[in-house]
């Protein structure tokens, strides 16, 4: 007899007892001796996270729709896998997203590591967001009107001059807003030269369908993060085979980004008050040199080119969607279309910033469409580092990611009756400011990790809805599935087979 066979054989079946001996023992530890055995929620849940992997993978972005399912069975508490709880309490967000030492989980569904968003530790991410805040600001906006104002003057170009074809072809308004947001947030933050929004769309749509084959992979890759480091480590020609378009747009706006990092590092002579009285418009990448606050080492020209990275996602794509979303609903409902159109009017074709701030409608408008687009729809989690939390009579461990999400607050028929119908009104009323600082959750749960170009989200979406209200279109072969909320992938997605919001072109209002 072979004994060093018969020695492999033993090999073999002793590394298969030990493998079957540490997965029962793991599945006894986390059903019967772990921290948070006493959350309710299904066993298969605590047992393992191949249950939250089927409905996020294999059922293609249903898990936020499964909790929803879980909460009515089991409470406003859950535990929905083996190291984390969910609370569908919307009075209970001040607790998980307050001001209190907050941190959050890695997050490798993207490559964000270094950014602001992808900052986990609480206090890291104060310094670094606090070097940002003036570039975004109020008062940063309102200085961004002449560049608004040039991107909505060439919006309305590009609508009117399809208007005038009369070809019977419909205009594709998701290229359209990606195109506007893209070129906006590019000329804003990089001081880049963009024209992806013109009269031919086709890059819009490529860059578009790109940033959607990125978003349709997180939650792959959220659970499996490590396809991406093996990917960057694999042959050219194999690792690029593995990447989706969408990384590799960003591979290249990445590649621009990081020559205007380094030429602002190698800038020593423009100083601060050169720039501040100057009417030139500079990148944000000045902003976060001059800031005395930062420590050095966050002014590397790595951790720069990832903060600009970032700002490329989620300063097109998202408000893009709200856009087209919220336009959607007012070519869906003519009775909220004739209600903007009544309040627009007088102020003829060109309205100033402060103008439009101050209509009460367009600003339901904005509230209701950027509530059905649900901005960040997956899961949003904190860690209470220090202290444990406690819901009711469960005590909830430091160290424990807890989360909600902004379905489960913005389908709340409690709070928003009819929670799926758009109704601009619910933010005309009586509690429209207290509905709006504790339940509007789009641009993230009032804390200080929420958006941080709300402001410009504002008045970019603002700026545009004012503008293509002044024209008649119909929707051409375009329904709720197309914007309806079915699929969780980072983003609220509709069918994933929609080809976008589109809409044949009638005439000018106006």
């Amino acid at each position: 007899m072979d004994l060093s066979l018969l020695d492999s054989t033993h090999v073999v079946q002793l590394s298969a007892i030990a493998l079957l001996a540490y997965v029962c023992l793991g599945g006894l530890y986390r059903l019967y001796l772990h921290p948070l055995r006493h959350i309710p929620g299904p066993r298969l849940a605590a047992l393992t996270w191949w249950y939250e992997v089927y409905y996020d993978v294999i059922l293609r972005g249903q898990y936020n729709f499964k909790l929803q399912e879980l909460h009515k069975k089991f409470g406003p508490i859950i535990r929905v896998n083996p190291e984390e709880v969910h609370i569908g309490d919307p009075n209970f967000l001040g607790e998980i997203y307050n001001a209190r030492k907050r941190n959050k989980p890695p997050e490798p569904s993207l490559d964000i590591a270094g950014s602001v968003a992808g900052t986990d530790d609480w206090d890291l991410h104060k310094v670094r967001r606090q070097a940002m805040t003036s570039f975004f600001s109020p008062k940063a906006v309102r200085e961004l009107e002449p560049l608004l104002v040039r991107k909505r003057d060439k919006l309305v170009e590009v609508v009117g001059n399809r208007m005038k074809r009369h070809d019977g072809k419909p205009l594709n308004l998701s290229d359209l807003y990606f195109a506007y947001c893209w070129d906006l947030i590019q000329e804003y933050a990089f001081a880049f030269d963009s024209t992806v929004l013109r009269d031919d769309l086709s890059e819009a749509a490529q860059l578009r369908a790109n940033s959607q084959d990125l978003l349709l992979q997180v939650n792959f890759t959220r659970h499996f993060g490590w396809i991406n480091a093996l990917a960057a480590y694999l042959p050219a020609g194999i690792g690029e085979k593995m990447i989706p378009p969408g990384v590799m747009d960003l591979k290249r706006v990445a590649a621009r980004v990081s020559q205007t990092v380094q030429s602002v590092v190698n800038d020593k002579t423009t100083t601060k008050e050169e720039i501040q009285n100057s009417s030139q418009h500079r990148s944000i990448f000045y902003t976060i040199r001059d800031d005395e606050a930062l420590p050095d080492i966050e002014k590397e020209p790595l951790r720069l080119s990832r903060e600009g990275n970032f700002l490329v996602v989620a300063a097109s794509d998202s408000p893009a969607r709200a856009i087209h979303i919220t336009h959607f609903y007012l070519m869906h409902d003519p009775a909220c279309m004739q209600k903007l159109r009544e309040e627009l009017r007088p102020l003829g074709p060109n309205p100033s910033m402060e103008q439009l701030s101050d209509l009460p409608y367009l600003n339901a408008v904005f509230l209701e469409g950027t509530r059905l687009m649900f901005g960040l729809a997956r899961r949003i989690f904190r860690i209470a580092p220090d202290d444990a939390i406690v819901y009711g009579r469960y005590v909830i461990p430091p160290g424990t990611n807890v989360a909600t999400s902004t379905y489960c607050v913005h389908s709340n028929e409690e709070i928003f009756p009819e929670p799926f119908t758009f109704r601009p009104e619910r933010w005309l009323g009586p509690n429209a400011k207290e509905l709006r600082s504790r339940y509007h959750m789009t641009f993230g749960a009032k804390s200080p990790r929420s958006c941080l170009g709300i402001h410009l989200a504002e008045a970019e979406m603002k700026f545009a809805i004012a503008a293509v209200a002044r024209f008649d279109m119909e929707l051409f072969e375009t329904g709720l599935k197309d914007v309806e909320y079915r699929h969780d992938f980072q983003m609220a997605h509709g069918d994933l087979q929609s080809k976008g919001v589109r809409a044949l072109v009638q005439r000018r209002a106006w």
